[in-house]
């Protein structure tokens, strides 16, 4: 199909659609133009694969505590490559943290670094990584329901 004939067709389906309808096509939409993980699946691959590694033999990254996987992850953030994914996946799993862990603050904020929320929940170093470790797993299992009840 070229481009007239898509534009036509999203024309003729979404005339018969309801206005709430249509702004849930369109929240969709955004949901899949914006998704890096989508996007670039081999690059959300690498970047999985890397912090799995981290988390399993920290010290072979230089890797102590929660903050240290932060920072390297930032490092990510800053280089070529896989920087895309980093930005996403930080902001992404921010929101996550913040949203299904912040429920026993009395000040109800909803910025927390999540570094810093895991630091705070935790008992000591060996904790944080075990705690990012739980988190980040039901991050990508919450995720992965997400996009696939998107797709139906």
């Amino acid at each position: 199909m070229n481009r007239a004939e898509i534009e036509t067709e999203l024309k003729r389906i979404t005339s018969d659609l309801s206005d709430e309808d249509l702004h849930q096509v369109l929240i969709y939409s955004r949901h899949f133009k914006n998704n890096l993980f989508l996007e670039k699946p081999d690059d959300f691959a690498r970047f999985y694969d890397l912090i799995s590694s981290i988390i399993k033999r920290p010290a072979m990254y230089g890797v102590q505590d929660v903050e240290g996987l932060y920072l390297f992850i930032m490092g990510i953030r800053f280089t070529f490559g896989l920087s895309d994914i980093a930005n996403d996946f930080h902001s992404k799993f921010n929101d996550y943290v913040n949203k299904n862990y912040t429920e026993d603050f009395k000040s109800k904020r909803t910025d927390i670094d999540w570094a810093r929320l895991i630091r705070f929940c935790s008992s000591g170093n060996n904790a944080t990584l075990e705690l990012f470790s739980r988190w980040f797993e039901a991050f990508l299992d919450t995720y992965k329901k997400q996009l696939l009840k998107a797709k139906e």
